[in-house]
């Protein structure tokens, strides 16, 4: 898939602005050449790498701010936590 939308979770992103909820239904587009990933969007700073079971180990900086999210992927969604426990869900566009 070339891009996700956020279904839930991000609360705690490090660049999400005070007072809004999260990034619910923002699209978050993914670049993929054979294992690696590189994210784009609200994740723009993050890249990693999709493993033979489809697990994503994803890290680097939002802002000046280390994160990391880990995961899984499947034809149709991409679940993963991230730095400080956030459960995100991501759905195929």
């Amino acid at each position: 898939r070339d891009a996700y939308v956020v279904a839930r979770g991000v609360e705690r992103h490090p660049l999400r602005k005070p007072g809004v909820a999260g990034f619910a239904g923002e699209t978050i587009p993914f670049t993929q050449t054979e294992c690696s990933l590189v994210v784009g969007g609200a994740f723009s700073g993050l890249e990693g790498t999709v493993g033979a079971e489809r697990e994503i180990d994803l890290s680097g900086a939002l802002g000046v701010m280390p994160y990391a999210c880990e995961g899984v992927a499947t034809a149709t969604e991409m679940t993963l936590t991230c730095t400080d426990d956030c459960p995100v869900l991501l759905v195929a566009e």
